[in-house]
């Protein structure tokens, strides 16, 4: 008999990986936010400096195996889609949760690339919704964290392959409370 692998993570750990990642890269490359604030300064090789680098460390993930769908009920040997970002250059990426349950196979394509690399899920929070999967290889680029405090009108994006769509996305806007 062989263990688990799969570890439930605290909600508030994921949220808080969800919430803070994409706030620290700004369109220009000083990563200066709309108050003023500027975030720390990365030194580390291959974490990604810039909106116009965002993309490279975004995934798009396909999911293969059984899943429980709200509307259309069990769904045998059937894909589903969704989008993460890489956290770590050893692979290490957030997606949702949703994404990832029920999968038997997981192919995942780093920044829109043709080739996928495969993944496996290491934990999972479902009342946050949101999981952490490893993907193979490493030196990856990375988001690295928001330092500064989150405060109302910081400016934040959204990237990402939103419902199924392989065709990469970049939204801004702004923390309202």
């Amino acid at each position: 008999m062989t263990r688990s692998t799969r570890t439930v993570f605290p909600k508030h750990i994921l949220t808080i990986a969800a919430v803070a990642v994409l706030m620290g890269c700004s369109g220009s490359d000083d990563a200066a936010d709309s108050a003023g604030k500027s975030a720390a300064a990365s030194t580390a090789p291959g974490a990604i400096r810039s909106i116009a680098d965002a993309k490279s460390g975004v995934v798009f993930i396909v999911a293969t195996g059984s899943f429980v769908d709200a509307e259309a009920g069990l769904r045998l040997n059937s894909a589903g889609t969704g989008s993460g970002f890489i956290i770590d250059p050893s692979g290490i990426a957030v997606t949702n949760n949703h994404v990832v349950t029920g999968a038997a196979t997981l192919e995942v394509y780093v920044g829109g690339s043709r080739d996928p690399v495969n993944a496996r899920v290491l934990g999972v929070s479902e009342c946050a919704d949101l999981a952490v999967i490893d993907l193979s290889g490493e030196g990856y680029p990375y988001f690295e964290w928001y330092a500064d405090d989150i405060d109302v009108n910081l400016d934040v994006r959204a990237a990402g392959f939103p419902l199924g769509d392989p065709e990469y996305t970049l939204t801004r806007g702004i923390v309202s409370k």
